[in-house]
């Protein structure tokens, strides 16, 4: 498979060629969100409410969530959660001061907890998202993470993969591809011989696969798992911490995701010391 090195917009990512073992320091962003303080003093609030928890589904477009001032614009907009049932909790209504125009917005979140905010309210549509029953909403994660087990490391690298296929509900995920992305991971962090070899027996049927690649620290890593306190919110913010690695490659028929960590008793020794888990993405490339 063919690797070569994209540029990441993600804090605290390392990107490296899987050939060269070469590395650049990627720019710094708030991760999963984008922070304007002229959007922000563009609206004055007129007042803010609690309202009773009624289920609200996205109309396909591509409308944004906000924090509370709508200062902070959330990364997943409502076009790639149309899989997704929201309630609601809040409602609100600002004041746009260029027009004197005024908004509805409704402060909404899944069950599950895994996405929020602010939502203009002619985004949504009433009732739960068709097809999803009831309940309208993805199962909550369960487990804890224990760095010192490979089992659980494992299970947890699933978990974000598979919240990362949540998030982007419009890519083409392959099995093959997914299966080779992970291998390619494992291989990085910790090289064995055996995987090598299941990577060279694995068709994915192109011979145009291209990849990317990106490591994260140690210290990054614990520092995005002390976000959060469940499971369910380590998963998150994981997997949001690699969402930029995909932005660009939606239409490719064929797209892998893989995402390995190092238990605890692996990481002595390993050049640099500070790896910790590894991302992997393949992908269809047709202008190879």
């Amino acid at each position: 498979m063919k690797i070569s090195v994209k540029q990441l917009w993600v804090l605290g990512i390392v990107v490296g060629s899987m050939m060269s073992g070469t590395t650049a320091t990627a720019a710094t962003l708030l991760m999963g969100a984008h922070y304007s303080q002229q959007r922000a003093n563009s609206v004055k609030l007129v007042w803010r409410r609690s309202m009773a928890r009624k289920a609200y589904h996205p109309t396909g477009a591509a409308g944004a969530r906000y924090s509370k001032h709508l200062g902070i614009r959330y990364q997943a907009t409502l076009d790639t959660l149309t899989h997704h049932t929201f309630f609601t909790d809040a409602h609100e209504k600002v004041r746009v001061k260029a027009t004197g125009k005024s908004r509805i917005y409704y402060h909404v979140k899944t069950s599950d907890g895994l996405f929020g905010g602010w939502v203009w309210r002619g985004y949504l549509k009433a009732g739960v998202t068709p097809g999803l029953g009831n309940a309208g909403q993805t199962p909550i994660l369960k487990g804890k993470l224990d760095l010192t087990s490979a089992k659980s490391t494992a299970k947890f690298d699933r978990d974000v993969v598979a919240y990362e296929q949540k998030l982007r509900p419009n890519f083409k995920f392959k099995a093959k591809a997914n299966q080779l992305s992970q291998l390619e991971a494992q291989n990085y962090l910790n090289r064995d011989a055996n995987s090598l070899a299941a990577i060279q027996k694995i068709d994915v049927g192109t011979s145009h696969m291209n990849g990317s690649m990106a490591y994260i620290t140690i210290s990054d890593f614990n520092q995005r798992l002390s976000r959060g306190t469940s499971y369910t919110s380590q998963v998150k913010n994981m997997a949001e911490f690699f969402d930029d690695l995909l932005s660009s490659w939606q239409a490719s028929p064929q797209v892998g995701i893989g995402f390995y960590t190092l238990p605890d008793n692996q990481l002595t020794g390993k050049t640099p010391t500070d790896y910790r888990a590894f991302y992997a993405v393949s992908y269809e490339d047709d202008n190879e």
